[in-house]
């Protein structure tokens, strides 16, 4: 997964205005039918699958993150047949095993509560639904679902940012429309043209903050596009639409906004 962020402020000075600026974290994500899966309160989920044209190799990145104590627990991730030992780089990625119980995969143990695991793999590779499994307490308990996995074959789709990964907004005083000061460029690269492009709001605001008035007053717009075969470059606009009820909700503090963008294929 590809994050940037831009620290911003919002603050209000005695007897003036408000002066709003808004940090936009822009996480670039394969979109993907299972791309998370929730296993007894622990969940896997495939944060980016990236192709590395120059050296002819594939990242894919998961994060495994719950409340339950790691200790003596693992996951499994199933590989088809095509998957084969010298096509894996064991000396990048993290620490695995090979298993052939309950399927063929590879199994990593965890070791905290919020961790990452990659896996590199040579050439270029797409993603489909595979089999998962969480085993806790040494395996006396086991959690078994679908998500993504190195795919032997299906449509290819993938979602890079190139340009805009920040965007800040002006000061503002009181009720207004007040445009970004840019705007993003997402490149969506499919083998089908049945494909559609979505985004998800988060936030982060200080006490007495309002969420749900900073998710509305911002506004995200794209573009007109086809949604193609190929390459195609979608722009993003962003806007602030303050109204005066949205004021009591937008105290002195740091406001990050976290946009994660999914193209997804039917």
């Amino acid at each position: 997964m590809m994050t940037m962020t831009q620290g911003r402020r919002c603050s209000r000075q005695p007897g003036g205005g408000s002066l709003l600026f808004v940090a936009v974290v822009v996480v670039l994500a394969l979109s993907m039918a299972c791309s998370a899966v929730d296993l007894g309160g622990v969940k896997i989920t495939l944060e980016s699958q990236r192709y590395y044209q120059f050296w002819d190799l594939t990242r894919l990145i998961y994060r495994v993150k719950g409340n339950r104590n790691p200790g003596e627990s693992w996951w499994t991730l199933s590989l088809g047949s095509c998957v084969t030992a010298d096509l894996l780089l064991w000396w990048a990625s993290s620490p695995f095993e090979w298993v052939d119980e309950p399927f063929r995969g590879v199994r990593f143990d965890r070791t905290s509560k919020n961790q990452k695991f990659t896996l590199w793999l040579v050439g270029q590779w797409d993603v489909a639904e595979t089999d998962v499994l969480l085993a806790i307490n040494g395996g006396a308990q086991t959690f078994q679902g679908d998500m993504d996995g190195p795919a032997c074959e299906g449509a290819s789709i993938a979602l890079d940012t190139i340009s805009g990964e920040a965007v800040s907004f002006p000061a503002f005083e009181g009720v207004g429309t007040y445009p970004g000061d840019g705007w993003t460029v997402l490149r969506v690269t499919s083998t089908s043209s049945g494909w559609s492009l979505s985004h998800d709001i988060q936030t982060s605001v200080p006490e007495g903050a309002s969420s749900s008035v900073v998710e509305r007053i911002l506004s995200v717009s794209y573009d007109p596009f086809v949604t193609a075969a190929g390459m195609t470059d979608v722009r993003v606009r962003y806007m602030l639409n303050v109204e005066e009820a949205d004021l009591a909700g937008l105290p002195q503090g740091t406001y990050v906004i976290q946009i994660t963008y999914t193209a997804s294929t039917d």
